[in-house]
């Protein structure tokens, strides 16, 4: 398979980010989804759950697409991180196959330095693979801050405007508190692949 020139690269990378941002504002405007109080992540299940003062306000599939430092400005690919169990490190495999598809090698390698607005072109050119309804980035619970230092509000989904805001997920115990330490200053992006009933 051919690889895009820049020219192409460009325009799909333009059209990743406009479904995607036009993806997000459907799942507010529609599910109420940025309207949660509180988030549970089952990374064993591949489920993230959104709760609101009534009750669960959505349910969704997820398939992790990769963590990012702000730190170390390091960004690691979830389909390489032994900290996720199997099924979910298969569940991302796929995104390497964007590597031939945009001819961007940094789909094969299992991390590399980053900056935020790369994460978030990622995030998009990921989501469109994955066929996913949206996208989630969370926030390791204690660690409300965005990249601005500003302090998010509970239910923000990524914004791809950079004005996205700190999730407070609780993780449940198992693997994933490893991948998400309450100290930690990784967060995790997450595609929606499929809303529950």
């Amino acid at each position: 398979m051919t690889s895009m020139s820049d020219q192409e690269l460009d325009s799909f990378l333009a059209q990743c980010c406009e479904r995607l941002e036009q993806r997000q504002t459907y799942l507010v405007e529609e599910f109420g989804i940025g309207q949660c109080d509180r988030f549970d992540l089952d990374l064993e299940a591949g489920i993230l759950t959104g709760h609101d003062a009534i009750g669960i306000c959505f349910r969704a599939e997820i398939t992790p697409i990769g963590s990012y430092s702000r730190r170390r400005r390091q960004w690691s690919w979830a389909w390489a991180n032994p900290d996720l169990a199997p099924q979910l490190q298969q569940r991302a495999r796929c995104l390497r196959a964007l590597a031939d598809q945009t001819g961007l090698k940094l789909f094969q390698a299992d991390g590399f330095e980053s900056d935020e607005p790369l994460v978030l072109e990622l995030t998009a050119m990921a989501c469109q693979q994955l066929q996913a309804v949206g996208c989630y980035q969370v926030e390791p619970r204690g660690n409300q801050e965005n990249c601005d230092g500003e302090k998010g509000e509970a239910g923000d989904l990524l914004a791809l405007d950079g004005a996205n805001h700190a999730q407070d997920v609780s993780p449940d115990s198992g693997p994933s508190d490893r991948w998400l330490g309450s100290n930690s200053d990784t967060y995790l992006m997450l595609a929606l692949t499929a809303l529950c009933p």
